[in-house]
């Protein structure tokens, strides 16, 4: 990874020619030491902050987006505890609807071929206008985790009870969401 901390310039350069390939990853400073921050950022304004090219695999991020995720499922019977997991826009890139449904579609392969309890479930934002199509999986932590790295998604979300809670794709942040599973329910249609 490049190191642009004593730079500035060469940060600005590298971020012109690179922005539009590349995510990229804000770092602060904090007592002398480079921290990461829990957010990805895809803008041409530097604002001060030193900015390192992402590579694959790098550790992945939680947008504030998602802790106001709506979902739309119909609950089954006598599942209370599951993960939910999407295949669409791998990596947060937006994709062709054609891609996606491919993505989908491997993804619920792969559940059925395991063997595993799973069902239709949609989240998105709260006004409707971003939608995707996942699927409601009963079983372990291991295994969500695992499905969230393969597809490269960000994050999952894990229903217990009446308890959701975010969790990043390499399990270190959780963030329990406001409201319960009643009140993050909504309908895409």
């Amino acid at each position: 990874m490049a190191n642009y901390i004593n730079d500035p310039s060469a940060i600005t350069d590298w971020f012109r020619n690179t922005h539009k390939k590349h995510y990229v990853i804000r770092y602060t400073a904090c007592k002398n030491k480079w921290l990461e921050c829990a957010s990805w950022i895809k803008t041409t304004r530097l604002m001060g902050t030193f900015l390192f090219k992402a590579q694959r695999g790098s550790p992945p991020f939680m947008k504030e987006e998602f802790q106001h995720t709506v979902f739309d499922f119909t609950p089954q019977p006598g599942i209370q505890d599951f993960w939910v997991v999407t295949a669409w826009n791998p990596d947060s890139q937006i994709h062709a609807d054609s891609f996606n449904k491919a993505a989908d579609e491997k993804l619920e392969q792969l559940l059925k071929d395991e063997g595993f309890i799973h069902f239709r479930v949609t989240g998105g934002s709260p006004d409707g206008i971003h939608a995707e199509p996942g699927w409601g999986i009963s079983c372990d932590e291991q295994t969500a985790m695992r499905l969230c790295a393969e597809f490269q998604q960000d994050a999952v979300f894990h229903f217990s009870g009446d308890r959701i809670t975010l969790v990043s794709r390499d399990g270190q942040s959780r963030i329990q969401l406001e409201g319960t599973v009643q009140t993050r329910m909504s309908t895409f249609r």
